[in-house]
């Protein structure tokens, strides 16, 4: 069983708008520049057992130059969303917007977890 699932994140730029069959509009295209990972992580002690659902995000800043190396970004994700992110660290917007939208499907793939 796998436990983890992700999504990248990308720019706008060179991305364009598609409109599904329900009328909803989403973005494609555009250049990778983060992920944004779901795990499950054991809980250990007390009463609360259950296994608990963490995120982990990894962004390269485009403007500075950076580029996004997949294997690099999977990685930062996974340490963050296991050992928590830095305390000066705060999570891009774009990122915390793929999270919020991954908590349901985060909940559906991991049965019997919680936020």
């Amino acid at each position: 069983m796998n436990n983890e699932i992700y999504e990248f994140v990308r720019s706008r730029k060179g991305s364009r708008v598609v409109v599904g069959t329900k009328g909803q509009r989403r973005r494609i295209g555009g250049e990778l520049r983060g992920v944004v990972l779901a795990t499950v992580m054991a809980r250990t002690g007390g009463d609360n057992t259950q296994p608990k659902i963490v995120f982990g995000w990894s962004q390269a800043n485009l403007k500075y130059g950076d580029y996004f190396d997949k294997d690099i970004g999977i990685s930062i994700a996974r340490t963050r969303a296991l050992n928590g992110a830095p305390n000066n660290k705060k999570q891009p917007h774009d990122a915390a917007k793929i999270q919020a939208r991954m908590e349901t499907r985060a909940l559906a793939c991991f049965k019997g977890a919680t936020l």
